[in-house]
């Protein structure tokens, strides 16, 4: 019996308690991005193994060794992309100190800090998909949330739905309410979204 696994975008998690909240936001960039990784791979793995076949079998050019390092070097990029899809995520942590922005595979990543204090307006914020090539649709509608930083337009969560979007910024709203950007009912309840 074989078991399919549809890989697709797993839930936005969020906890908060009286002093923090925490956003976990699962990466997942789409099937065709997916397809082509696979596809990029099979297509590496197979130009090493031919290259690995003619140099074993003493048919060695001016350039075998060059293909053979490049297709492995190439392979290694495709599975770190493949790995990214599918275990990579960005985990959002606000506390009365900061808020720090942590994008890892399996705990191993890197994180950008920005003081509390300086941050202001956290919005949710819409736009249309550019692979949507100007047709209007509500699946083509992508979110991310923005704020403000010292005089710059930071962000995190791009490619999320706008449900989720709004519903991080509710739940920063409630432990952190000086931060966030005021709406109207109507924003609030994805009526009318709102850009960086």
């Amino acid at each position: 019996m074989f078991i399919i696994w549809i890989w697709h975008r797993r839930n936005v998690s969020t906890t908060s308690d009286l002093n923090a909240v925490r956003i976990v936001i699962p990466y997942w960039f789409g099937w065709p991005p997916l397809a082509f990784v696979v596809f990029w791979n099979l297509v590496n793995i197979q130009s090493g193994y031919w290259t690995w076949l003619d140099i074993s079998n003493g048919i060695v050019g001016p350039r075998s060794w060059t293909k053979l390092h490049l297709s492995e070097i190439f392979v290694v990029l495709g599975f770190c992309v493949l790995l990214w899809l599918a275990a990579g995520r960005e985990v959002v942590t606000i506390n009365p100190a900061n808020l720090r922005i942590r994008r890892e595979i399996f705990g191993i990543g890197w994180s950008k800090h920005y003081i509390l204090t300086d941050v202001r307006n956290i919005r949710a914020g819409s736009y249309l998909d550019p692979r949507a090539r100007g047709k209007w649709n509500p699946d083509h509608v992508r979110a991310g949330l923005y704020f403000d930083y010292r005089g710059k337009i930071q962000s995190f969560g791009k490619e999320i739905v706008i449900q989720d979007a709004l519903g991080i910024e509710n739940a920063i709203r409630q432990t952190f309410q000086n931060i966030v950007l005021d709406r109207t009912p109507a924003e609030e309840s994805g009526g009318r979204s709102s850009f960086p």
